[in-house]
């Protein structure tokens, strides 16, 4: 059992930054994106990752004051590594905030489900 599951956190603040070549790497079409949200933005490397894909991307940080859980536009995709103490709840919000689900859900779920397994 890890520590994580013992009630001990490794890391108080639940901040982990995302290897590059967790989303370097993802087999994904990333033109059919034009609109982003980055609800952990941490260090802004995800961020960075998806401006230069020309992708217009906001963010959210609890660490500036920017809960995820209070924003509500829409956008087409929602990518983050959220902390995994409120995984669940990150999903439940991007889902219910994802543009591109409402256009088609079965790439929408199936891009989650990628991100899933990647982290």
């Amino acid at each position: 059992m890890s520590r994580q599951k013992q009630g001990v956190r490794l890391n108080a603040s639940d901040f982990y930054p995302t290897p590059k070549w967790c989303y370097e790497n993802l087999d994904i079409d990333w033109s059919k994106f034009s609109s982003a949200h980055e609800p952990c933005r941490g260090d802004g490397r995800i961020v960075e990752w998806l401006e230069e894909k020309n992708i217009t991307t906001s963010y959210s940080e609890i660490r500036e004051d920017k809960d995820f859980f209070d924003w509500d536009d829409s956008v087409d995709l929602i990518f983050t590594n959220p902390p995994f103490s409120l995984a669940q709840e990150f999903i439940d919000h991007s889902v219910a905030r994802a543009f591109l689900l409402h256009k088609n859900l079965s790439t929408t779920l199936s891009l989650v489900q990628t991100l899933l397994l990647c982290f």
